[in-house]
């Protein structure tokens, strides 16, 4: 059972707390939609994320 969320779990509730479908932050993270999903599912991060872009979006810390 995993108790902790991963990155995927707490971008998701940052990008729906901001009122932000999907494919528009995955265009911001410079990725196709498919991928952003699978990450936000899972946890594993594509590569090539622009982290800053997506940070700036959703009002997260991007070093963290």
């Amino acid at each position: 059972m995993q108790l902790e969320d991963h990155a995927g779990d707490v971008v998701a509730k940052a990008r729906q707390h901001a009122g932000l479908e999907l494919d528009q932050v995955a265009a911001a993270a410079g990725v196709d939609a498919g991928q952003w999903r699978r990450f936000e599912s899972d946890g594993r991060t594509p590569e090539g994320v622009n982290w800053t872009a997506v940070a700036g979006l959703l009002g997260l810390d991007a070093a963290k």
